[in-house]
């Protein structure tokens, strides 16, 4: 799926991309190519990091995803999955998960990448018997990620954390809404 394809920072860079270039389509005036060209760029270059680098770490197997893909899709869409990132791999409930999807085995004995798309295929299965959770937890997790009060280990750890990030997040907004007024 394409929950796979991407890292979860980068799922929101191609609607963002359209939202903010989408006033210079509807524009009567020529459309400036250059920014537009290096966003598309910018955007291909970090996502070509990742073929590249699992390339050259597993010897030569060419693995298009992110070799942590599984790992993530898995931490963040299981049994016991909340909308923060969750190590399940000691959960009964999941534990319980994977026996049910006969992959016990095949992890212990699994090399990083293979082990990686197994945890994929539990996520996607987990998501697939479990729609209307899933669909609360996309709520979450977008909540989580872009919204003021995001639920972070560095926030955890000092409180001056969240008033820093509340008042980065408080000046950004409005400038960023600016912005697109702007561009209108």
């Amino acid at each position: 799926g394409l929950a796979n394809a991407f890292k979860s920072n980068l799922v929101i860079y191609p609607p963002v991309l359209i939202a903010v270039c989408s006033p210079l389509f509807l524009a009567r005036r020529p459309i400036p190519w250059e920014p537009l060209v290096a966003l598309v760029l910018a955007f291909f270059v970090a996502n070509a990091s990742t073929p590249i680098g699992n390339m050259i770490a597993s010897g030569g197997k060419m693995a298009m995803l992110p070799a942590n893909a599984g790992h993530t899709l898995w931490f963040s869409n299981n049994p016991e999955a909340d909308g923060y990132f969750i190590d399940p791999r000691r959960a009964p409930s999941a534990i319980t998960f994977i026996e049910a999807q006969g992959k016990t085995e095949a992890l212990k004995s699994a090399d990083p990448i293979a082990r990686d798309r197994i945890y994929a295929g539990l996520a996607l299965a987990w998501i697939r018997d479990n729609p209307a959770r899933f669909l609360r937890l996309c709520g979450q997790k977008l909540a989580n990620a872009y919204g003021p009060t995001p639920r972070a280990e560095v926030f955890g750890k000092n409180p001056g954390s969240i008033a820093l990030h509340l008042l980065t997040f408080a000046s950004i907004m409005p400038l960023a809404f600016a912005g697109m007024a702007l561009a209108w």
